[in-house]
């Protein structure tokens, strides 16, 4: 790709240290990336080339892939290589972990995803450990910004921890706490607030206990075999629950607007 995508000798101002250790093919895919993310395609000659080299013709379907290490400063190198090296696209090391668009053969993702696997294999082997994120199947270099954006919310779910998620894995639940973030706690009424410190005081009895309730259709007798406790138990957690947050667990619009605030405080 070096052949398609040059950018001269000379390093423009304003770059950052990091890249300035960066070769030139590199400093050039870091544009033409920049470009995908804001919208606009590429207009340069070489740019596109470097695009079309890649096995991203201007309407290819695609995904974003997005990887992060949880360290702050810590070397992406790794990263980026080994998902250079799984899969033909676009891969580029950013200051705040890889992103990589990959090219996508007859609308399925299987042999991206076996790509990206490959690489986290690769990378556990050197004791690397990436947080991972995989967008659904986007048209198109146009599409490119949504399909960042999905890969982010699918890493940010790991919630730092190691591994690969892919969009189509997470629940709408999961997908609205992760695009409201802070601005959606802000809207969790004070009790709930409350009810959730004195849960922290309990060692999270009670939001483990509303969590088996849910998973058990509300049938607390089942949530009690799970949680391994009498089903008094759970009833007297549930009365305690209604009673701290003024929720009507009986309720399932209540009970999942109580879950989206549990998720929204405590990001789990």
């Amino acid at each position: 790709m070096a052949s398609v995508c040059s950018v001269g000798s000379e390093t423009p101002k304003g770059i950052s240290s990091a890249t300035r250790m960066m070769t030139p093919t590199q400093i050039c895919l870091g544009r033409v990336l920049k470009d995908l993310l804001a919208g606009r395609p590429p207009v340069v000659a070489p740019r596109r080339a470097s695009l079309v080299a890649s096995g991203l013709e201007e309407d290819a379907d695609l995904v974003v892939v997005v990887a992060c290490l949880g360290d702050q400063g810590a070397d992406v190198g790794p990263v980026r290589g080994c998902l250079a090296a799984a899969s033909p696209g676009l891969v580029v090391a950013r200051q705040d972990g890889v992103v990589a668009v990959l090219p996508v053969a007859e609308g399925s993702t299987d042999r991206v995803i076996a790509a990206v696997r490959k690489a986290l294999s690769t990378m556990a082997a050197r004791d690397v450990w990436p947080s991972v994120g995989v967008s659904g199947i986007h048209s198109g270099w146009l599409s490119v910004p949504a399909a960042y954006d999905e890969a982010t919310h699918a890493r940010r779910s790991l919630s730092g921890s190691p591994g690969l998620r892919m969009i189509e894995q997470m629940s709408t639940l999961d997908f609205l706490v992760q695009s409201q973030g802070e601005d959606g706690a802000r809207l969790v009424k004070p009790a709930i607030r409350a009810f959730l410190a004195e849960d922290l005081e309990s060692n999270g009895v009670f939001v483990a206990t509303l969590k088996a309730y849910i998973a058990a259709n509300l049938n607390a007798k089942e949530a009690a075999l799970t949680l391994m406790v009498h089903p008094n138990t759970v009833y007297y957690r549930l009365e305690r629950i209604a009673e701290r947050t003024g929720c009507d667990v009986r309720r399932v619009d209540e009970l999942i607007d109580l879950l989206l605030a549990v998720r929204l405080v405590r990001g789990d």
